[in-house]
């Protein structure tokens, strides 16, 4: 049984003993849901259920539990028919409940009386249940096989001689009918008969076809039809749209403007962006993959927002008439991204730092030269810096 994703499904299994079964352990179980069930979750409908074979005696068939939740009508049941190969058929009604995905065992079912048998009194006990209740022990398939009686002894013979079919007209024996024993018409009579509902047939189309109006719709307007000059406009619309998308895929026709909703690829080619003055590229045709301006100072910023809202932050300047580039803002210098700080350059703060050290502002370098105080300073200044390792001693 295949159902639309989503839906909520048991699994029915089972194992049936040799008494049930019979010889082969083969078979087929039939289920059938006692209404056309409608889901109002997914907007389904499930007209009907479906049949699962016996396999050495087992079988494990996938369904609708009566239990789910948006099925309707409520209250329905399935119906259980277990047909095994040369063995006892045995059908009941039953509630197979369980949470989506659970495993329901044959002999855990509890067959109840058939639904929509009324709303007067109680339903009453099932026959396996009134064999509980008369002290029987055990599960639904052993209650089965207990149905199961002995084969009986093979009867007599029959005398080849009378015990022969009883035909339509009541004789014995070897009987030659013809047509008026058994209400038939003579030989020849069904060919007749075609030919002539053929030939009134081939009649009754010829009159139609050449009637003036044999539908009443001959005479309508010829506005209700595609006249010819509609259908060569029509035509001639159909050929510029081809000829536009042709255009497109070629390269020699532009678009006002362009939308894509997921990924875009350009193969085999570069991407550029342009107009009349300045513009630039992404192209991959050179030696290396290079990204290009002209026309204009290429500026390397990044906003705030996400839809290219906010604040803007400018960080580089690409001048596009000399060798020079202008850096704005702290530049990190670091040994992976995201890792941590080597060396600082901050121009907003005017600080610098190196070798991991903090960045600080421009040193003074205080002290006498004579005495030596003033290479002590510089040498600590340094070291604060980042610049040297200050290892020296008095």
């Amino acid at each position: 049984m295949a159902f639309p994703s989503g839906t909520p499904t048991v699994t029915l299994t089972g194992t049936l003993p040799a008494a049930v079964a019979g010889t082969g352990y083969g078979g087929q179980v039939v289920l059938t849901p006692s209404a056309i069930l409608t889901d109002s979750t997914r907007h389904a409908v499930y007209p009907g259920g479906g049949r699962v074979d016996i396999v050495d005696g087992a079988f494990s068939v996938q369904l609708i539990p009566t239990s789910a939740a948006g099925i309707s009508p409520a209250g329905w049941r399935w119906y259980v028919d277990v047909q095994p190969n040369n063995g006892q058929r045995v059908a009941f009604w039953a509630a197979i409940e369980g949470a989506d995905g659970a495993t329901i065992q044959l002999d855990s079912l509890v067959p109840t009386q058939a639904p929509g048998g009324g709303s007067v009194g109680a339903p009453g006990k099932s026959a396996y249940e009134v064999a509980v209740a008369e002290g029987f022990t055990g599960t639904v398939t052993e209650w089965l096989a207990s149905l199961v009686g002995p084969q009986g002894p093979q009867g007599p013979a029959g005398d080849p001689a009378t015990n022969l079919v009883v035909s339509v007209n009541g004789q014995q024996g070897a009987v030659d009918l013809n047509a008026a024993d058994v209400g038939a018409d003579a030989a020849g009579s069904a060919t007749a008969a075609q030919t002539a509902a053929a030939a009134d047939a081939s009649s009754k189309v010829s009159v139609h076809a050449s009637a003036a109006d044999p539908h009443g719709d001959r005479a309508w307007a010829d506005a209700k039809f595609a006249l010819a000059a509609t259908v060569t406009a029509l035509n001639t619309y159909v050929d510029d749209t081809v000829n536009r998308v042709a255009a497109i895929e070629s390269g020699t026709a532009w678009l006002s403007g362009l939308h894509v909703a997921g990924d875009a690829e350009v193969s085999g080619g570069d991407l550029t962006v342009h107009d009349t003055a300045k513009g630039y590229r992404f192209r991959r045709g050179g030696s290396a993959l290079d990204l290009e301006a002209t026309g204009a100072d290429l500026i390397v910023s990044n906003w705030s927002g996400t839809g290219f809202n906010g604040t803007q932050y400018a960080f580089d300047r690409y001048a596009s008439n000399a060798l020079a580039a202008q850096h704005a803002g702290l530049r990190e210098f670091v040994s992976s991204l995201y890792g941590t700080v080597v060396h600082t350059i901050d121009p907003n703060g005017n600080r610098l730092g190196f070798h991991g050290k903090p960045a600080i502002t421009q040193q003074a370098v205080t002290g006498s030269r004579s005495d030596g105080t003033a290479l002590a300073n510089l040498l600590a200044a340094l070291d604060t810096l980042g610049l040297i390792d200050d290892q020296t001693t008095a």
